[in-house]
Parts: structure tokens; sequence; C-alpha cells
């Protein structure tokens, strides 16, 4: 059994990402600028980054923009926790200032003595789920290829289960696999340090979906099988890990990821390119 170890990690979060384009205009450019965010129950650092929207053939890219002056988050009793410009285009509330809290309603608000004031929305908070259990299965299974050959694989599977709160909650599962590369001892060198051990991360696609509605699918337990991996890969030589992070959303943040899933195309070359989000 490949699989080692296993990290679960839980998040609430709040998400200031616009999806329709925000009316921020200067004078150096003509774009609409689209500020991105997130805010989870954690002591921080929390980050929002604020840049242009450009066209995939524009050379110049997604410009970042650093003039804004003064961002806050601010919650309903009035607090405000203001974010620090570290580079261009990018903000931070420093770790320890701001611990958000379930239940609590919080805003996002933007003053500029270029662009004016702006206010989001308040949104709410909402209250952790934590995962009940995370199975790991490994199955053989028998496919017939492209040119007519019986093959065998071995696949390694990995459900969520979840008992959900009467009140319906919004989740979303993000999955990230580690393993390591050791490098070999050379025997012309018996007295060298010990090798080091490198390691690899990726976040693989979950092939069923990303999100849970729960006011459009209520249910008492939910399960959902967030990783399925063919076996036969150099990721699975050495040591294998697999962490599951499961976040408790707002619904504006739910519609903003399942948008965003929508518009990621998946497949081969010949595949149609992604749609633009909007």
């Amino acid at each position: 059994m490949p699989l080692r170890a296993l990290s679960i990690l839980l998040f609430l979060l709040l998400n200031w990402t616009c999806l329709s384009p925000v009316e921020l205009e200067d004078s150096r450019a003509d774009r609409p600028f689209v500020i991105h965010g997130v805010l989870a129950n954690t002591s921080g650092p929390h980050i929002l980054t604020i840049g242009r929207v450009a066209p995939l053939n524009d050379s110049r890219g997604n410009i970042p923009n650093s003039r804004v002056t003064q961002i806050f988050v601010e919650d309903a009793d009035g607090n405000r926790f203001q974010y620090q410009n570290t580079t261009s285009g990018r903000y931070e509330i420093p770790a320890g200032e701001l611990t958000p809290a379930p239940g609590k309603r919080y805003r996002l608000v933007i003053e500029d003595p270029v662009f004016g004031s702006y206010e989001s929305d308040f949104e709410t908070m909402p209250d952790p789920v934590a995962i009940s259990d995370l199975e790991f299965e490994v199955t053989r299974e028998r496919f017939t290829n492209a040119i007519g050959d019986e093959i065998e694989q071995f696949f390694l599977n990995v459900d969520v289960r979840a008992n959900l709160p009467e009140t319906p909650v919004n989740l979303r599962w993000e999955v990230e696999t580690v393993w390591n590369f050791f490098e070999r001892d050379t025997p012309f060198c018996p007295n060298c340090p010990p090798p080091k051990s490198c390691y690899f991360y990726a976040n693989p696609p979950l092939d069923n979906g990303r999100t849970y509605n729960g006011f459009v699918f209520p249910t008492q337990e939910l399960r959902r099988r967030v990783h399925r991996a063919r076996m036969e890969t150099p990721e699975f030589e050495s040591r294998h890990y697999v962490n599951v992070y499961q976040h408790s959303l707002t619904a504006n943040a739910l519609r903003y990821f399942e948008e965003l899933d929508a518009a990621t195309a998946q497949g081969n070359l010949f595949a149609a390119p992604p749609a633009a989000v909007l």
C-alpha cells in the first residue's frame, strides 16, 4: 500500500472575487479591475490581489495595480482591519490581526482618492462542517485499450463522508497529492552527507465536481469521491500522501466556484479552449 500518511484541513471561506467587471478606471488604462481574495476562519495572513483584465493575446498580461490606498475588512460592528500593500497588486492582513468567527458578518471596503469608495455586501461566515470519514480503496480494473488488447490497471480511490447539519450548507473540496523523490547514494563517496529528499506537489482535478450545493440537494449524510488516480505512474514509486481540504462556503462563493469550474475545459490538444471568465 503506497499511501503512508493523511492530513485533513478545514476552512470556512468568504470569497471577494468579482465575476462581473468592476468599473474601477484610472488614467493609465481603460480595462476593468478584478479584485480577488479569500477570508477564512484562520489567524491569517489574509491575502487580496487587485489586477486588470487583459485579452489572452495581450503580451502585457494581467497587469497588477498598486494605487489603491486603503482596503479594509469590516465586520457588522464597524471594526476595521486594514490590508497592507506588500507588492504591486498584492495586499495582506498580517497573521494574528484578524481571526474571523462563524456566524459573524464581514464585508470588503475600498477607499481611494482616485477610485472613490466601494463596499461589498455583508457576508456571514458559515459554520464549520467536519469530514466524518476519509476512505481509501485500491481497485484492480480491466480495460480494453485502443488496439483491442485487454489490460489491467490499479487505481487509488479516495472518498469523503460528512454528516451534515439540519441547516443547508455549501461545501467545496480540494485535493493535494505529495510524493518524494530520493536521491541515490554515490558508492564512491561513503562519507558524503545523506541524500536529500525532494517533494513534489500536485492538485489533481475532481472528475465529478468540486462543489456541493446543500440548498439544492439537501441531505443528512454526504458521500463524495474526491480523488481517483491510476497507480502505474512515477509518483507512486515512493511514499505518497493525499491531503483533502473541505471548505464551507457562502452562497456567493459557491456560485463563483461553480462558474469557474464550468469555464475550465479539460481534454487533449484538440479540445475546445476554456471559456472566458466574465
